[in-house]
């Protein structure tokens, strides 16, 4: 992987094929930065697309004509590229109960910007949340969390009767029978792994709480070949009904 990665293990990384003469990502404030009027010049000449969008944390480009081969980084951003006059969704819950004039019920601790939280972190939001509300998990996202509540247990949360900063951290509420990775489809391939039939052997696997916001990974399957995955979530879930209550910290 290291051949075809400049520091995959976090966010700034530059793919092989990323050959953007300039670097987006500011290490030092945790976020990337905009592109110049030069930088953008340069995407100009390289790309054959109707419009760009320039996220937080990606650059979505619209076109039907992708270079060949297709650089995975711009600048050291993610890249996704979708075809004309299709849609790529930010990872956005609906549920209108999000009010960020309600104070921090967990002012003591700031979650970084792009980066995932510690276990004792999430213990932390979740006991703040608990008198609030009846939490069935939790996803960190680079600039947001998403909680989702529990639902079909009878508790009815009124219009932005929510806190919209929890531990320092814009929030926003997911409240359906499906889980919000469901409706979340839209933003994956297809295309389906099959890793019993991997060209090599994995050379390295970590537990979750090891694995950093923006690194990067690879898979090489004989069917699919080689696919390039990026970890910018993470998900503390409930467990399945059935099971005693469980405190936070154990």
């Amino acid at each position: 992987m290291t051949e075809r990665w400049q520091n995959p293990g976090g966010w700034g990384a530059r793919h092989i094929h990323g050959i953007a003469p300039f670097n987006l990502w500011d290490d030092l404030n945790r976020k990337y930065r905009l592109p110049t009027k030069e930088e953008y010049q340069w995407i100009d000449t390289k790309f054959e697309y109707r419009s760009i969008t320039i996220s937080g944390w990606y650059i979505c480009i619209e076109t039907n004509n992708p270079p060949n081969p297709v650089p995975l980084t711009i600048g050291c951003k993610p890249a996704i590229y979708i075809g004309i006059n299709e849609t790529f969704p930010e990872p956005l819950p609906k549920a209108p109960y999000s009010n960020p004039q309600i104070p921090d019920p967990c002012p003591h601790l700031h979650l970084r910007r792009m980066e995932f939280p510690t276990d004792a972190d999430n213990i932390a939001l979740l006991k703040a949340l608990k008198p609030l509300a009846n939490v069935r998990a939790v996803v960190y996202l680079p600039l947001w969390t998403v909680v989702e509540l529990e639902y079909g247990d009878n508790r009815v949360y009124e219009r932005i009767s929510l806190p919209g900063t929890v531990a320092s951290r814009t929030t926003m509420y997911h409240h359906a029978e499906a889980p919000f990775y469901s409706s979340m489809r839209n933003l994956t391939a297809t295309l389906q792994l099959d890793l019993s039939g991997q060209e090599e052997p994995p050379r390295m696997l970590l537990q979750g709480k090891h694995i950093k916001s923006g690194s990067w990974t690879e898979v090489n399957g004989m069917g699919s070949g080689l696919v390039s995955l990026i970890s910018y979530g993470k998900l503390f879930r409930k467990p399945t009904y059935g099971y005693p209550d469980i405190p936070f910290d154990r």
